[in-house]
């Protein structure tokens, strides 16, 4: 998700699209795949150190109503942004969201405390947390399993949401056992389309 500037979000109950922009993840198809549409569409950015320093009341002039921010990659790396972004964000009148880059070979519990550390308590208006879901490292699936599963309780447990997980219906649908996650809300990677396609664990927008 690094430094992607653009993308629609469409929110539509249990599914949230990022529809419109540049992407770096390439995404496959699987016939289990299924495709949703929605009416709304709210534009908005994720940013990290990538994007340097961003000028945020001039993101809120262009027309963008929220921005999600990335707090660190796993647990080797703290976004040296996050801080600047988060305040900025909330500074500029905008709605704001904290993601975090999945290491399913990092303790996920870990993962969770430094977003919980990082953002202190979701506020009104703020967007839920995002697991950033795109790589494997190496791991079983079982492992990726148990850690989104670790990390998504610990979001809950401690900040009282819902947390989200962001990834492509072509990644997802090549790890098995992850039915448990479906009432997860989704941020699901499609770029260039109108109605995305979803990963099988989640059946629709509702």
């Amino acid at each position: 998700m690094n430094s992607r500037t653009g993308f629609a979000w469409v929110v539509v109950g249990a599914g949230v699209a990022g529809c419109a922009g540049g992407g770096h993840e390439s995404t496959g198809t699987t016939s289990s795949e299924i495709v949703s549409c929605a009416s709304s569409v709210v534009e908005g950015v994720d940013v990290s150190y990538y994007d340097a320093t961003v000028d945020w009341p001039a993101v809120k002039a262009s027309g963008r109503q929220f921005a999600i921010a990335r707090v660190s990659d796993g647990t080797g790396f703290m976004d040296p942004q996050f801080s600047t972004n988060w305040s900025g964000i909330k500074a500029a009148g905008m709605v704001r969201g904290v993601y975090q880059f999945f290491r399913p070979e990092d303790d996920a519990v870990a993962q969770a405390n430094i977003v919980i550390s990082a953002v202190g308590s979701i506020g009104p208006g703020d967007l839920p947390p995002v697991l950033d879901v795109e790589v494997i490292d190496g791991q079983s699936s079982a492992t990726i399993v148990a850690g989104m599963t670790a990390w998504v309780n610990q979001i809950q447990t401690k900040l009282g949401v819902k947390p989200m997980i962001y990834t492509s219906p072509g990644f997802w649908d090549g790890i098995s056992g992850t039915s448990g996650l479906n009432d997860t809300w989704l941020w699901v990677a499609n770029w260039g389309v109108s109605c995305p396609t979803l990963p099988s664990t989640w059946s629709s927008f509702s």
